[in-house]
């Protein structure tokens, strides 16, 4: 059972974070992602001195270290492309593009290891697609914003390709303590280069403590902290589920509750959130969400 709460609990940290950068990067970093992705990074600083203190941390081969912290890298230009897509429409629509992750990985493993894929995980990749390209149709004009589908698209082949390593890396009896704060400090790395060599990233930081600017403040700690919450939680249910693929695909949940949490935030800070307006645009929403719990169940291989 605590596998099962953790693994719930994993989206839904989840979504809080992606309702958070929405109001991030719309209210304070307009076009001015770089500068978001670099402050988040910057706070995590404080992970550096656990690699000294935790024991095991640096007796693994330093090639592997590179590769942790390159995977960090990695993650910390996907995350820059995610928050991109989220400065053209709502976080509800643009984070199920996330579950084409795995469809990326499928197509990774399958030219660099000879995997197979089979004819159920590819009718629930095609369900992901259908059904993540469904939830962003502007209900109005009947388009879709090319742009968020791109940048989306882009974030997900980039966290596949670091999770394509972390998979290879976790199956050599690595702890996963090792691999997630190494990861940490690359993208750690990688927000502290940008600070100390964008004079706009220190001054907006600093703009933040002068002008004592809380909501900018408490928002970046609730994030960080969601996030991490978020990977704690699904490592802790990837190590106890009876299979992987059931503790991964509960990560089909996240798309609701962003929706819920976003709705809370809306009675919250109306002036911020804007959930579904009508009956239809909820009833789309959840049916097509619905719909891609499923083509997500298929991914994993968790069907009846």
């Amino acid at each position: 059972m605590l596998w099962l709460i953790a693994g719930i609990l994993s989206p839904f940290f989840w979504a809080m974070a992606n309702n958070i950068d929405q109001y991030m990067v719309r209210e304070h970093f307009v076009n001015k992602t770089k500068i978001y992705r670099a402050m988040l990074m910057t706070t995590r600083i404080f992970i550096i001195p656990l690699v000294f203190i935790i024991d095991g941390v640096l007796e693994i081969d330093p090639l592997i270290i590179i590769l942790l912290m390159l995977i960090g890298m990695n993650g910390f230009l996907a995350f820059a492309a995610y928050n991109k897509a989220l400065q053209y429409d709502e976080a509800s629509k643009a984070v199920p593009f996330l579950q084409t992750i795995p469809i990326f990985m499928f197509i990774i493993l399958y030219f660099t290891n000879n995997e197979t894929v089979t004819i159920t995980q590819l009718i629930g990749s095609f369900i992901i697609i259908i059904s993540a390209l469904a939830l962003l149709i502007d209900k109005n004009s009947k388009t879709i914003n090319t742009m968020v589908v791109w940048f989306m698209l882009l974030s997900a082949a980039l966290f596949s390709f670091g999770n394509v390593i972390q998979r290879i890396l976790l199956t050599d009896n690595i702890p996963w303590y090792v691999v997630f704060l190494w990861v940490q400090v690359g993208s750690t790395f990688m927000g502290v280069y940008i600070f100390s060599t964008s004079s706009e990233a220190r001054t907006r930081f600093k703009k933040m403590f002068v002008n004592k600017e809380k909501n900018l403040f408490f928002g970046i700690i609730l994030q960080q902290l969601s996030m991490n919450l978020a990977y704690l939680s699904y490592v802790l249910a990837l190590k106890n589920a009876p299979s992987g693929g059931l503790a991964q695909s509960l990560s089909g949940f996240q798309p609701i509750f962003i929706l819920l949490i976003g709705l809370i935030f809306a009675k919250l800070f109306p002036e911020h959130f804007r959930p579904p307006k009508t009956k239809h645009d909820w009833v789309w929403y959840f049916i097509f969400t619905l719909i891609l719990l499923i083509g997500v169940a298929m991914i994993y291989g968790v069907t009846p």
